[in-house]
Parts: C-alpha cells; structure tokens; sequence
C-alpha cells in the first residue's frame, strides 16, 4: 500500500512539474526573507 502511494505520487509529480517546481522556488524565496 505505502509503495502503491509512492508510486502514484511520483506520477503526480511527473504530471505537474512545472507547478510543483514553483511552488517549491517560491517556498524558498518565503524562507529566505523571514
């Protein structure tokens, strides 16, 4: 169950990229300014 999770996760990622890959730079300009 926990490598079937993994899996599909991985797929969502796959599929949305670009929008994780923002989310994941914007997440890091937040820190970096508090």
């Amino acid at each position: 169950m926990i490598f079937f999770r993994c899996n599909f996760l991985l797929m969502y990622v796959l599929n949305h990229a670009p929008v994780l890959n923002y989310v994941i730079w914007l997440g890091i300009w937040l820190i970096s300014k508090l």
